[in-house]
């Protein structure tokens, strides 16, 4: 077949563009240091470390945002705002202003909790961000496609924030599932899903474990807790029992000497009483005797005076 000039491309040298035989090959453009290669794109995660770097990297995007807005603005408003403006820099395809969060969208009490549990870790998150898929990448991230892997890229290789990872669980208790894509556990890609199943059996495993051992340690405690009420209960009857019973015979004890101490006084009072009695007595035989004996002194001189009255006649 006969050779053909064709025109050349500004990164090409005339050798270059020699005459070609057979059927023409795509010139691969060159780099910066004149070596051949496909043209540098960043790429998403592909590991949780990576995954964390540009979480952030995306927050220094974040609250730069922030703090180029007044604090005059209120907050839901720079807050909103700077969402906006994330949304441009990272995930727009049609240039500024297309966020399709709305400002003052109404969302269900459900709705809302998870969005707040997301902006904890992601604040430039909206309800319905998970459905997009992230174009481009901060300035310092230091991740690319290299020749030959850009094809693997798809939606489903891509962690881009799994929104729906449980949180860190303490160091006692088993992890937490971390396999989430970015739509959800449900979308996963076959290879994933298997291995998040198993991931999954194995986590519930581990808290079936913990859950056995909560739950025997709860036993434990639930009859040691009976067993030293009922103990509590019966020591309080037995003490309950003997305190009545030394407060009964003190009791008796008590009424007896008051009853002995009640009698004596009764009686000395009836003897004193009695020896009253007999004084008053003789004492009202003696009045007695002198009220005769003054009637009849008193009698006596009015009749010798009637004697010598009549006499003298």
């Amino acid at each position: 077949m006969a050779g053909y000039k064709r025109p050349r491309c500004e990164s090409e040298s005339p050798a270059d563009a020699e005459q070609s035989s057979g059927s023409v090959g795509a010139k691969k453009s060159k780099n910066a240091n004149g070596e051949t290669g496909s043209p540098k794109r960043k790429r998403p995660p592909r590991d949780r470390a990576e995954e964390q770097l540009l979480n952030r990297l995306d927050r220094e995007q974040y609250e730069e945002v922030m703090k180029l807005l007044p604090n005059r603005f209120e907050l839901a408003y720079r807050e909103h705002y700077a969402r906006e403006k994330f949304w441009d820099q990272f995930y727009s395809t049609e240039g500024p202003g297309t966020c399709p969060e709305r400002r003052n969208q109404t969302l269900n009490s459900r709705v809302r909790k998870i969005v707040e549990e997301r902006r904890k870790s992601c604040p430039w998150y909206f309800w319905g961000l998970e459905g997009y898929t992230r174009e481009r990448f901060p300035k310092k991230w230091p991740h690319f496609y290299k020749d030959g892997d850009a094809g693997d890229a798809s939606e489903d290789s891509q962690l881009l924030y799994p929104w729906d990872e449980l949180n860190a669980t303490t160091a006692s208790s088993p992890a937490t599932p971390k396999g989430a894509d970015k739509t959800g556990l449900w979308d996963l890609p076959s290879s994933e899903m298997e291995k998040s199943i198993e991931d999954v059996k194995l986590q519930m495993a581990e808290i079936r474990t913990v859950l056995d051992e909560k739950e025997k340690k709860a036993n434990e405690l639930r009859k040691k807790t009976v067993a030293m009420v009922n103990e509590l209960q019966r020591k309080t009857v037995t003490d309950c029992a003997k305190i009545e019973a030394e407060a009964s015979e003190k009791v008796d004890e008590v009424r007896r000497e008051a009853a002995a101490l009640t009698n004596k006084i009764q009686t000395e009072a009836d003897a004193k009483f009695n020896e009253i009695q007999t004084d008053v007595s003789k004492l009202e035989e003696a009045m007695k005797e002198k009220q005769t004996v003054l009637e009849v002194q008193e009698i006596t001189p009015a009749a010798r005076k009637a004697n010598d009255s009549h006499g003298n006649q």
